[in-house]
């Protein structure tokens, strides 16, 4: 019986073991990935640099600065999801490392086509890369979770798992559409991703509302 529990206790240890290296892992890609985004931010080369010159250069900076900042809120986001994804699974399998593995590509490709956004925002070509990478990244981190949700203690109410599906699919949906809007108007597709503030809002607080008492009852 002991060497049963202890055979037991060995698996479980191991496959904690597998988690953590997953998550250590993870953890690691984004933090890169993050902080290579800060060098699509060009610094200003001045010969003679004056006051006025300075500024001018630093305001042509700014769409490089909001492709900087979009991309590093939208890659955070999928980091926080990415931990509350991996916090309940008690153990791994091949298919969980593979989609982790191909998410984690698409994280590194991310400093590339935001580089290319914040240089070339005004061409189609740029917009639609930007837009297809941030789908297909949605794409693959929706895949992880419904795998991961065959290896947690825990698995999440029918409810939670409606919720999360929706507001992925949401997500997805928003840079998906935008691809077709670029072919017409760069301009107004990178606008249209703005819709993920208000939509993002909405059903992230119906997830919040998920289990909890109902007050009318």
């Amino acid at each position: 019986m002991a060497e049963h529990d202890d055979r037991r206790q060995e698996r479980v240890d191991q496959d904690q073991y597998q988690v953590g290296r997953l998550l250590a892992l993870s953890d690691g890609v984004f933090a890169i990935a993050m902080t290579l985004l800060v060098l699509g931010i060009p610094v200003p080369q001045l010969a003679n640099p004056s006051e006025a010159d300075l500024q001018a250069a630093l305001r042509t900076a700014l769409p490089a600065v909001g492709s900087f900042a979009l991309s590093f809120v939208l890659v955070g986001v999928y980091w926080m999801g990415h931990r509350r994804l991996l916090n309940g699974v008690v153990r791994t399998d091949a298919r969980l490392t593979w989609l982790n593995l191909l998410m984690l590509l698409l994280v590194c490709i991310v400093p590339f086509t935001a580089a290319l956004l914040s240089r070339y925002g005004s061409l189609a070509t740029a917009v639609i890369l930007y837009a297809t990478n941030l789908a297909l990244l949605g794409l693959l981190s929706l895949a992880l979770r419904l795998q991961s949700w065959l290896l947690v203690s825990e698995p999440p109410s029918r409810r939670e798992r409606e919720g999360t599906i929706i507001t992925s699919l949401v997500g997805i949906a928003v840079f998906a559409m935008s691809i077709p809007i670029a072919l017409r108007s760069p301009d107004l597709a990178k606008y249209s991703w703005l819709l993920l503030l208000p939509v993002g809002a909405v059903f992230g607080r119906r997830l919040r509302n998920v289990g909890r008492p109902d007050p009318r009852r």
